[in-house]
């Protein structure tokens, strides 16, 4: 299984794969230009770039791809910047200029270059904003019209193409017909990020449909632990109990699945310290652990749904015991009211 920590890591795991990469770009490229290209040779270059900067760059990624026969290079990365990064069309003309140079390494006799086209998957808090090639970074604004468009007219452009995902809303993405794989994972990287497990739990349960899709699909238990993996990294300790969103999913065979699953990660999780405070061995801790988790979890999920709690409610939870816990967050998933949750023990 592909546990994964950072949302490069999950772009790279999901979208370095040649068919999830196809999609993506058959999503983005001009359709004369989709219909142009020959997907079977789609292939990816690991390793070609190789100085120390881009190697910082764990979600960069090279595919080279036949176009009516003539090669291409697409180089795919992922911004997750919440801010604008004004320097990023200058930053990718020293991409393609280093790819540029490493075919000409590789193919000695070459009398041209292959066409390469640069695309950046955007997600963050506020879409995109910056400029978009690097002819807009250049001041020739205090200069005399002829002679700022002369000088215009020397600088490369290098203009790179944008799927900007948090310009997005769900519909809109769906509108792409991406498979579950890349579907789910881009839901992922955008509407899920910096949310709480109680947060993110009602957007999953409406999500259990795809989830019970992409179990179906060839790639999809590894990529459904590479994603809950991610989201686990994300949030803090004190909400690492995912069974919240287990009592979301009603699909019995989802759930089972995403059980064995989260079961893993949480196991991975306590070898490397995601609990920190327990006391291996002490099986009495580590059960007052999971209990105070479940009773955080519950918590937080019914101020996200209902609001603020009134002030006799949380010794209420407090005082139940684990069946009582079970029962509550699996009414709170669906409940219609506050009063629901509790109306009957």
């Amino acid at each position: 299984m592909h546990t994964i920590r950072s949302h490069d890591a999950l772009f790279r795991f999901v979208f370095g794969h040649p068919e999830q990469m196809a999609e993506l770009l058959r999503s983005l490229l001009p359709p004369e230009v989709t219909a142009a290209t020959d997907w079977s040779t789609l292939q990816r270059l690991d390793g070609y770039f190789l100085d120390a900067d881009l190697k910082k760059r764990h979600a960069d990624l090279l595919f080279l791809v036949q176009m009516h026969g003539v090669p291409t290079l697409l180089h795919v990365i992922i911004e997750h910047k919440s801010g604008e990064d004004r320097w990023t069309p200058l930053q990718l003309l020293r991409y393609r200029v280093r790819a540029w140079d490493e075919w000409l390494l590789a193919n000695p006799g070459a009398r041209s270059l292959p066409p390469v086209i640069t695309v950046v998957v955007h997600h963050g808090d506020a879409p995109w904003a910056g400029p978009r090639n690097v002819r807009d970074l250049v001041d020739v604004a205090n200069l005399a019209p002829a002679v700022a468009k002369f000088l215009r007219s020397q600088q490369p452009d290098a203009p790179f193409l944008l799927w900007d995902l948090a310009a997005m809303s769900e519909a809109e993405l769906e509108q792409h017909r991406l498979s579950i794989v890349s579907d789910l994972s881009l839901r992922f990287l955008q509407f899920l990020r910096k949310r709480s497990v109680a947060e993110a739990a009602a957007t999953i349960a409406r999500w259990q449909g795809a989830l019970q899709l992409l179990l179906g699909h060839p790639r999809g238990q590894d990529v459904m632990v590479a994603l809950f993996s991610w989201f686990l990294a994300g949030v803090p300790p004190a909400d690492r109990s995912l069974r919240t969103v287990l009592v979301s999913i009603h699909d019995a065979k989802t759930r089972q699945a995403m059980k064995s699953m989260l079961d893993y990660l949480l196991e991975r999780g306590e070898k490397r310290g995601f609990a920190k405070g327990r006391e291996a061995g002490r099986e009495v801790g580590r059960e007052e652990g999971r209990e105070e988790g479940r009773v955080q979890t519950l918590l937080q999920f019914l101020r996200a749904r209902f609001g603020e709690l009134p002030a006799d409610l949380e010794p209420r939870v407090r005082a139940g015991d684990v069946d009582q816990l079970s029962r509550w967050t699996e009414r709170a998933a669906t409940a219609s009211s506050l009063q629901a949750v509790f109306e009957h023990g």
